[in-house]
């Protein structure tokens, strides 16, 4: 069985990612540590939407078998714009 197979998994971890970004860029932190795919947009919402200070940021990859790939109408609870799905940026 796998762990993370809820159908709604990558609306909550966009919705997680979005609440540690806000915190980030509240604390004006140094660096800011994304762990697996959870909090994966963490470091793409500071490069579009930035952090004070720009923090460096770091993703800690523990299992490439679970990748968190969704479908691509989850893409809209990112709020990311739209130029950023694709290959290059937020590809679901």
């Amino acid at each position: 069985e796998k762990p993370y197979d809820s159908p709604d998994d990558m609306r909550r971890f966009m919705f997680f990612a979005k609440a540690a970004y806000e915190l980030a860029r509240r604390l004006e932190v140094d660096i800011v540590h994304a762990n697996d795919w959870h909090t994966g947009l963490l470091p793409v919402y500071c490069k579009v939407y930035g952090c004070p200070g720009d923090p460096g940021t770091v993703i800690t990859l523990h299992n490439l078998a679970f990748q968190g790939t969704g479908d691509w109408n989850d893409f809209i609870y990112s709020s990311l714009p739209w130029e950023h799905f694709n290959p290059a940026g937020a590809e679901f």
